[in-house]
């Protein structure tokens, strides 16, 4: 009987012994894959921090060069044709028909084809080099946008 009892006893230890050996090593095995995450997570934080820097500057040198779409803002490659569009619209009586680009390395030329309260459909343009398609205050883009309009009516 003792010899029963001590073979249990044994066989007890050994089966408790090799859990407790499988637990270390999976507890090795995560620890090591800690590090590894670790060391993987500061790689791509550095990636990150080399990388975004030239993502951002090529979205920029895209956007200031029109490969981004219109996006209504009134800076980058179509600023002053968003700038000069704005007012127009907050213009009353006067609602844009069409409008024209002239698109190169910057938006050079551009234009509207407008229809007044009464009908009639003028043309504004803003030609490059020209201090008008340089303009940036609301109110004398407005003055320049009337008298293009005024000065169409009574040709």
């Amino acid at each position: 009987m003792y010899d029963l009892l001590s073979q249990r006893i044994n066989d007890q230890w050994k089966t408790n012994r090799k859990l407790q050996d499988a637990t270390a090593s999976k507890r090795g095995a995560s620890e090591i894959g800690l590090r590894a995450m670790k060391v993987t997570l500061k790689k791509r934080s550095l990636s990150l921090l080399v990388l975004l820097p030239f993502a951002l500057f090529g979205l920029w040198f895209a956007w200031g060069i029109g490969i981004i779409p219109d996006l209504g803002l009134e800076s980058g490659y179509y600023g002053q044709f968003n700038r000069v569009k704005h007012v127009i619209e907050d213009m009353s009586g006067v609602t844009i028909v069409d409008h024209w680009q002239h698109k190169d390395v910057s938006l050079e030329d551009f234009g509207f084809t407008l229809r007044l309260s009464d009908g009639s459909e003028v043309n504004v343009e803003f030609l490059d080099a020209t201090p008008e398609k340089n303009e940036r205050n609301q109110k004398r883009l407005r003055q320049i946008i009337e008298k293009q309009i005024n000065s169409t009516k009574t040709k």
